[in-house]
């Protein structure tokens, strides 16, 4: 029996992320998705847009979720639980304990599927930030220490058995500290979420032509994201960043003389944007980054998303941009910027400035995109089996 418990609204984005669909292909009636984001965000669910998939099981109440726990451990000998919650609440940290008390094995989805390297501060910065978030953000503060001594206290439990996935070489150098202890650990190879679908959709276009330009977009700040949920949410003047953004991808039209495709944010690809240019087209497709980006002149990244997968899956260059809010207000999101532009020897252009063709690197340095896929996306060892077969096989050997 396999379940995946999440946190947040598991949405038709999530849905896809984790190959639902394909798993219960495979697992059948042995896979459950439980959705515990009423138990963990109760107050500011409402602020988030995003709907919850239809097939999936919701719960309000801890003991609810407990007793539909007991009914399965009833029916099944063995589960297997992909944990992919954190330890953001007190809630959170009963729903861990229930996790331990039971015997469940864990499996941890714990790689960034992205470079992340932390972003170093010296002991004054530190303390500056503390004294920001105490007068500015104190929500934010209350937020971090809570989840700071709920890592502290969950280390008391021995879980019986956790398996953490582990996509690409480098991937072990990034990991999320594990927060739980286990009696038995066992690192897998796994293939990020957009290599997985990679693999399961490849695109059959004609890989020669390169008839527009597309433009990879992030959810802020047009929309909320889990940031909100985390009292984290930066506040962008957002006419601003939209007017900026859209005189730059003009100005990209003009130069390149081709259009330009913006793929939103995949959770909120459905939801319309009042803030994009009429002009442009915005793709809605589910797949839209799997179909599109084979077929592109190039890709302009809108930050550090783990999007420019398919740039080094397909090959394809790409051009990451920020802009003059970003430097003030948000120094984390420029500094993963600019380093995953460097590891790939990519452009990085501030939309805010006088751009030139002569700023644009289009040409890839294919040893490091190479590097960069088997570093953070995939292995060598599993190339030809797919996260499901993985999966599949862990709890047949395991059971």
């Amino acid at each position: 029996m396999l379940i995946i418990l999440f946190p947040y609204k598991f949405s038709n984005f999530f849905y896809k992320k984790y190959q639902v669909n394909e798993l219960k292909k495979k697992f059948k009636k042995k896979l459950e998705v439980h959705d515990v984001s009423n138990i963990v965000f109760k107050k500011k669910l409402k602020l988030v847009k995003s709907k919850r998939h239809k097939s999936v099981l919701a719960f309000s109440k801890i003991k609810e979720w407990e007793n539909h726990l007991k009914k399965i451990i009833k029916k099944e000998k063995k589960i297997f639980v992909i944990n992919l919650l954190f330890l953001s609440s007190f809630r959170s940290f009963y729903l861990h304990y229930l996790l331990f008390k039971y015997k469940l094995s864990i499996i941890k989805i714990n790689s960034p599927e992205v470079s992340a390297p932390q972003f170093k501060r010296s002991i004054l910065i530190k303390l500056f930030i503390f004294l920001k978030l105490l007068f500015l953000n104190p929500l934010r503060l209350i937020f971090i220490v809570k989840d700071t001594i709920l890592k502290k206290l969950i280390k008391i439990f021995k879980f019986h058995e956790l398996y953490v996935t582990i996509c690409g070489f480098k991937s072990k150098k990034f990991l999320y500290p594990l927060e739980i202890n286990a009696k038995k650990i066992k690192l897998i190879n796994f293939h990020s979420s957009d290599y997985a679908n990679y693999l399961t959709n490849k695109s059959k276009k004609d890989l020669n032509k390169k008839n527009y330009i597309v433009f990879l977009d992030i959810k802020a700040p047009a929309f909320s994201g889990d940031d909100i949920l985390l009292n984290n949410e930066i506040k962008y003047n957002i006419e601003n960043w939209y007017e900026d953004l859209n005189k730059f991808l003009k100005r990209i039209e003009k130069i390149f003389k081709n259009k330009v495709i913006i793929i939103p944010h995949p959770s909120v690809r459905k939801l319309k944007n009042i803030y994009y240019d009429k002009q442009f087209l915005v793709a809605k497709d589910p797949d839209a980054t799997n179909k599109l980006i084979p077929n592109s002149q190039f890709v302009i990244a809108n930050g550090a998303t783990t999007a420019i997968s398919y740039c080094v899956i397909y090959n394809k260059p790409v051009v990451f941009i920020y802009c003059d809010q970003v430097v003030k207000k948000n120094p984390t999101m420029l500094f993963e910027t600019k380093n995953l532009s460097k590891i790939l020897s990519s452009s990085i252009v501030n939309i805010n400035k006088n751009i030139l063709e002569k700023d644009f690197i289009l040409n890839i340095n294919k040893k490091k995109y190479s590097n960069y896929k088997f570093n953070f996306l995939t292995s060598k060892k599993i190339k030809n089996i797919s996260n499901i077969e993985i999966l599949k096989n862990l709890i047949k050997n395991n059971h």
